[in-house]
């Protein structure tokens, strides 16, 4: 235990709150990590490489293995926990990220910020109830005319 000195400790044994042992020194604090925040905002940067095709044979290879942008980013049973974990990140990517179509092969359709209404499947909740392709790109929609009445 960092605190007391021992290997066992007690709720009132600790002298700093874990708040303020993470807080920078300038703010008083001790400057630890928090972990969990730290593995996040990696995950979510190699996350940012894979979406962004960034030129790696690591992004390559996941291309051609799980292909995020046909299938989706979908956690699966017979993918890898590494894959998993990734896919479980999609959502929150989404969230705080926005796209530029371009040429639409890796933008979702519903679930990408790329229009001023923001997310599709947020703001049309009851039309994106009933779509049966939830995970197709722009660049597949148009051109399988799934849109099409």
């Amino acid at each position: 235990m960092v605190w007391k000195g021992t290997a066992e400790s007690k709720g009132g044994d600790y002298q700093v709150s874990w708040e303020i042992a993470c807080s920078s020194k300038d703010e008083g604090g001790l400057g630890v990590h928090d972990l969990h925040t730290q593995n996040l905002c990696l995950l979510m940067k190699f996350l940012h490489k894979v979406v962004s095709n960034a030129d790696a044979p690591w992004v390559r290879w996941i291309h051609q293995q799980y292909k995020p942008f046909q299938d989706g980013f979908e956690p699966s049973k017979t993918a890898t926990s590494s894959w998993n974990t990734l896919a479980k990140l999609m959502p929150l990517y989404q969230a705080i990220t926005s796209v530029d179509v371009g040429d639409g092969k890796s933008t979702f359709l519903w679930h990408d910020d790329w229009t001023t209404l923001g997310p599709l499947h947020q703001a049309m909740p009851a039309l994106f109830s009933h779509c049966s392709a939830k995970s197709i790109t722009v660049c597949a929609a148009l051109g399988s005319r799934a849109l099409s009445l």
